[in-house]
């Protein structure tokens, strides 16, 4: 995907597709499988044979985008992470408490 998103409407079918891959924490199972009764392959592991030039096109798309994110992963995770010290011992940095558990009733009510 780009920054410009203006193709948008090109991806929606897929992050319907994968949204819908998802088991359901309240059904237990995709969506897929209550509405179909079983979780159709969304990835086909074994070339298929079609006259459809559409579906041919979008399979080959699949595949070179597939081998792509392995090649990213693979080289992200042999990359070693450095952390940069930004931060210096007496820096005033600003603390976003949305996550932060204090022993207050009410976080707006807090002292800051």
């Amino acid at each position: 995907m780009t920054a410009q998103q203006d193709d948008w409407d090109e991806w929606l079918t897929i992050a319907s597709a994968v949204h819908n891959d998802r088991t359901n924490s309240t059904l237990g199972m995709t969506p897929n499988e209550a509405l179909f009764g079983f979780r159709p392959n969304l990835y086909p592991w074994t070339s298929i044979n079609t006259p459809n030039k559409m579906v041919k096109n979008r399979l080959g798309l699949l595949k070179q985008k597939r081998v792509q994110a392995t090649v990213v992963i693979n080289k992200v995770a042999r990359t070693p992470h450095v952390i940069r010290e930004i931060f210096k011992v007496d820096d005033q940095v600003w603390l976003d408490a949305k996550n932060l558990t204090l022993p207050y009733q009410s976080n707006k009510l807090a002292p800051r």
